[in-house]
């Protein structure tokens, strides 16, 4: 070749058949089919412009720049897990929206800019939300951010205008990322590992053993407070008390693993009601099977079985009740005609059984709770009877 006086190892030009698959017109047309149909696959593509499917991949790849996604990452079709899911958390914005016609207008959609930061405010604590610490916490994470930390009065200050501006009512409480859970003072952001250089306590604030610290809208100005962590997680705060609810795992679980106090337990998923007893003092020394006392008890545990219940939620567990009087675990026959809680002296004062025959389990001598219609009935099984169950600690005052 180079005796010929050649010095480019390039191709001359020459005759021949001339390119017909990535002209401008044939790129234009895979522009616009993919663009109109993102979902349409190199073949279908090659098959309408009638051209090889190896040309219609380097158009692709080379003169257009995309790129195949992999198609897992596509959304489809919502299974009837996902569909419940999906009315479940309507039917909640509903309610909550009966219960509070101002609602919408505090909710954010988004991240909002305030000073130099985005924030996302959740909702704030009600007496109808069970929203604890940790809750908010997880919130946040959900939300790729963290629990606000205030170090200063400037960012304080923008809070401060931000959710008056927004609307929040008066007593309006939201949580920080301030605590002193590992220490018993000073307190610090868990956000920041830092502790902290700024407060603005409310007047006459009182100091918590061990606590968070959230922030409350007084008027138009916005204090810290301290706040007790009144239920640790695996526990949740419902009404006055806190509750371990064995009955949100699935009955596919035999057994899962529960952190509670810096301990990990495998707790069994569904036991008898003796084991059940044991189970709860396992966990805390001060826990036991839960007890309902009241109307408004009984209300506060249906309102979260309604509301925070998910596909796998078993909607029936053990309570702390049975028939007789028990005397260091021995009944007293002649009290079998009444229920009572534990080891009380006296029967219970409230009940609200079940008034039909059409029963889960036979009658017998433990009481257990079920979630029908909206509302937490008694009824009793054998004690022997395995199922979930649910413990109460009550907090200390």
């Amino acid at each position: 070749m180079f005796s010929e006086v050649r010095e480019d190892v390039n191709d001359e030009e020459r005759a021949g058949r001339p390119s017909t698959s990535t002209t401008d017109e044939k790129i234009n047309g895979v522009e616009k089919m993919v663009l109109a149909n993102r979902r349409i696959t190199v073949r279908e593509v090659a098959e309408e412009l009638d051209i090889s499917i190896g040309s219609c991949h380097s158009i692709f790849i080379n003169d257009l720049g995309m790129r195949r996604v992999a198609a897992k990452f596509v959304p489809k079709l919502l299974n009837c897990d996902q569909k419940q899911h999906r009315m479940n958390i309507a039917n909640e914005m509903l309610d909550s929206v009966r219960d509070d016609p101002n609602l919408l207008q505090r909710v954010i959609t988004g991240d909002e800019s305030i000073g130099d930061g985005n924030y996302f405010v959740g909702l704030e604590h009600t007496d109808q939300e069970f929203f604890d610490w940790f809750d908010a916490r997880q919130s946040c994470l959900d939300h790729n951010g963290q629990l606000v930390s205030v170090q200063t009065e400037a960012k304080m200050i923008e809070l401060q205008d931000y959710l008056v501006a927004k609307g929040y009512a008066n007593g309006s409480t939201f949580s920080t990322s301030g605590h002193n859970f590992n220490q018993e003072n000073p307190f610090s952001w868990d956000a920041l590992k830092q502790r902290f250089n700024y407060s603005k306590w409310l007047p006459n604030e009182e100091p918590r053993l061990k606590g968070f610290v959230g922030l409350q809208l007084i008027g138009k100005e916005l204090f810290m407070f301290r706040s007790w962590a009144r239920c640790t997680q695996p526990f949740v705060e419902i009404g006055d008390n806190c509750y371990f609810l064995s009955t949100n795992k699935a009955p596919t679980y035999d057994y899962y693993k529960v952190s509670y106090k810096g301990h990990i337990f495998s707790v069994p998923a569904e036991l008898d009601w003796l084991q059940a007893r044991f189970a709860c003092e396992t966990l805390d020394a001060n826990a036991q099977l839960l007890t309902m006392k009241s109307v408004e008890e009984m209300s506060y545990l249906a309102n979260y079985m309604r509301r925070y219940a998910h596909s796998g939620t078993q909607p029936f567990f053990w309570s702390g009740g049975h028939r007789g009087s028990l005397s260091h675990s021995e009944t007293d026959l002649s009290t079998l005609d009444n229920y009572y809680w534990h080891f009380e002296p006296y029967p219970m004062n409230y009940s609200n059984f079940f008034k039909s025959n059409n029963l889960r389990f036979a009658s017998g001598f433990c009481v257990y709770l079920e979630y029908i219609g909206g509302e937490l009935l008694m009824a009793t099984a054998s004690c022997n009877q395995k199922m979930p169950f649910a413990c109460q600690l009550q907090p200390l005052h």
